[in-house]
């Protein structure tokens, strides 16, 4: 069932939205997601999470053809979809709110 933007990413769902949404144009195929995560992704599960957020509507995933010097072929670009911006936009404020309970509890907390 497709989620609402009330509901939460998982941590790894938001680490791969932060990735996209951080690199230069705001797509990324999947080893520059890989790479962007700085070990926090994993193959094995990355193609699972792509898939699911694509089905969802949180991404967008666009073919685009390039040549290389094995010749040509086609590379998937994911980018996320106006739900994905909302989404990791209202994730990032939760963990913003968490973050700044914690610091206050920290201060006040003798």
């Amino acid at each position: 069932m497709p989620r609402t933007p009330t509901e939460r990413l998982t941590p790894t769902e938001t680490i791969l939205l932060q990735v996209i949404q951080a690199s230069p144009d705001k797509r990324a195929y999947p080893a520059q997601i890989l790479r962007g995560s700085q070990g926090d992704l994993k193959e094995g599960t990355l193609y699972v999470i792509l898939g699911r957020l694509k089905k969802q509507a949180i991404l967008d995933a666009q073919r685009v053809k390039i040549t290389t010097t094995q010749g040509p072929r086609v590379c998937i670009y994911y980018s996320l979809t106006k739900k994905g911006v909302e989404m990791l936009r209202v994730e990032e404020e939760k963990i913003m709110a968490r973050l700044q309970r914690f610091i206050w509890k920290k201060e006040i907390t003798p």
